[in-house]
């Protein structure tokens, strides 16, 4: 298994599955007075999984990181594709010493770990995330719920939370650390300390402290904005992708990360159509779903 490989060639063992023969047979064709359509067949492809930086390095005190845990249990224990996922950046999100995602991330500007997640499973043709949600150590189990039990793609805030918890999730009242909480006094001595700076003055201070704190090695480079995704394609050319992150240092409350594009990403993604099996001539429809997503998006999903 290769940890250099690129996203599109992740993409490319996808749509080589699923599109595989595409010629009718001589038989059809020879006595069908009629054109024979096009008969799509799903193929093998070779298992691979790969994830940002942090998908390769933290293993919540056990022996597996994320990347290793989900190829495992795509591999050798079957499991769906976004399962095996999903059970991978869970090792991140749970683990205290990361400070990107999850548990102990660095909090927003008002000291609160806010967290976004988003999911997408192929075969299905489905998504789910959710944004700004509090108290829930793993997002991505969360957005996957939404995915699965509700027609919804994206909920947001105090409905995100509500969800959670008659799910049955554990909502805990603040996911910070004693590290995670530091950085932040830390970073809102240096930059408020009069705590009434005016909204452009408190964004320029914002990033310039953040700079500060990571030039003296106190925040990660890698973990400011604070993001793990993580592909794979199983031995059916199956494609399912989730990201997991949090609001970012400097952000204010109830402001969404990446999960907000969720719908519209993966509704037009090259990555859905080709492991769903569509053909380059139903790009349109593709397009026009697309669309029809984007705006249940603006109107609240």
């Amino acid at each position: 298994m290769r940890r250099n490989l690129k996203r599109r060639e992740l993409l490319a063992l996808g749509g080589a599955a699923g599109l595989s023969s595409a010629l009718p047979k001589p038989a059809e064709a020879a006595t069908s007075p009629y054109p024979v359509p096009t008969i799509l067949r799903q193929g093998a492809a070779k298992p691979v999984v790969i994830a940002s930086e942090n998908g390769h390095v933290h293993k919540n005190g056990g022996t597996q990181t994320c990347v290793e845990k989900a190829f495992a249990m795509m591999t050798g224990g079957g499991a769906d594709v976004l399962d095996a996922l999903i059970a991978g950046v869970n090792l991140v999100e749970m683990d205290p010493n990361d400070t990107s995602v999850g548990y102990g991330g660095l909090p927003n500007a008002d000291g609160v770990v806010q967290l976004d997640a988003s999911c997408m499973h192929g075969p299905k043709r489905r998504a789910g995330a959710v944004a700004c949600l509090e108290g829930v150590r793993t997002p991505s189990l969360v957005a996957r719920a939404v995915m699965e039990q509700t027609d919804h793609h994206l909920l947001v805030g105090d409905d995100a939370q509500t969800f959670a918890r008659n799910m049955g999730f554990t909502v805990e009242p603040d996911l910070n650390t004693e590290r995670s909480r530091a950085l932040w006094r830390e970073w809102k001595r240096r930059t408020d300390p009069l705590h009434y700076l005016d909204p452009k003055t408190r964004a320029e201070a914002g990033r310039r402290v953040a700079r500060e704190m990571v030039a003296e090695g106190k925040i990660d480079p890698d973990h400011y904005y604070g993001t793990i995704n993580c592909d794979g394609v199983s031995a059916k050319g199956e494609v399912c992708g989730v990201t997991t992150t949090r609001t970012a240092t400097s952000a204010r409350r109830a402001r969404p990360g990446a999960a907000k594009r969720t719908c519209s990403a993966c509704a037009r993604s090259w990555s859905w159509r080709r492991c769903a099996g569509a053909a380059p001539r139903r790009t349109r429809a593709w397009r026009r779903a697309a669309a029809s997503v984007r705006t249940r998006s603006r109107s609240g999903c």
